[in-house]
């Protein structure tokens, strides 16, 4: 019982798939030449933009050979050049022309340069009379030379020192050696203390003391002469001078 009825399963299944495979080609027949149609009308399209496309590619190269010939055309050369060395001829022999000219005129400048050295030469004048000048300051007397007087002259009685009350309060003692510089009219020049008392006071009072004091011109073989004189002042309690 089993058996028959698997039998009849199967054979209709067997009858179903038979139906089908037949009903389905025809289908998909219609339905791939319904769906290829429009691919078929597509392709002419895009093969027309492509020739389109490849022939105007080409063209854009052919522009550019009318201005390459165009811009390749190289000016004639000016044939009078030849002419050049003709005109260099007259530039050389001016040239040598201006050579002579300076040659002639050489001696002429040597003759100009030889005027200057007499100028030169009279310029020397003035060395001369410079001579003349530093000769005649030469033959003036030159300034004498002071002496040193070994024991100086007074015109009049020389008057003593003051003696510094602070000095004498303390009692205070010294010598002082002042040196006087006189003209050959016996006038003093300068006063300086050669020796010191160690006692300011005193030095002053030196110092004021022989700035008083009036001298007479040292004489050397009659005449008057400039002179140092060397005077000590003593400064003592019990004997002043």
């Amino acid at each position: 019982m089993f058996k028959v009825l698997a039998y009849i399963l199967l054979s209709c299944a067997v009858h179903a798939w038979l139906w089908l495979s037949l009903s389905l080609p025809a289908v998909s027949a219609s339905a791939t030449q319904a769906r290829v149609a429009p691919i078929a009308l597509h392709v002419p399209s895009m093969q027309a933009a492509l020739t389109v496309q490849e022939s105007q590619a080409p063209a854009k190269p052919v522009s550019p050979a009318s201005p390459a010939t165009a811009k390749v055309q190289p000016k004639p050369v000016v044939k009078p050049a030849p002419a050049a060395p003709k005109a260099a001829e007259p530039k050389l022999k001016t040239a040598e022309r201006q050579e002579r000219v300076n040659h002639a005129a050489a001696p002429r400048s040597v003759a100009q340069s030889t005027q200057p050295i007499t100028t030169h030469r009279a310029g020397r004048a003035p060395t001369a009379a410079a001579l003349n000048s530093a000769a005649a300051e030469t033959s003036t007397p030159a300034t004498p030379i002071e002496v040193l007087s070994q024991q100086p002259r007074f015109k009049h009685q020389p008057k003593p020192p003051v003696y510094p009350a602070s000095a004498k309060r303390k009692n205070q003692q010294g010598q002082v050696l002042v040196e006087v510089r006189l003209t050959a009219q016996g006038q003093q020049q300068e006063l300086r203390i050669i020796q010191s008392s160690g006692v300011s006071s005193l030095d002053q009072a030196a110092l004021n003391a022989v700035r008083g004091w009036q001298f007479l011109p040292e004489l050397r073989q009659g005449l008057r002469v400039a002179s140092r004189v060397q005077v000590p002042v003593n400064f003592t309690l019990n004997h002043r001078r």
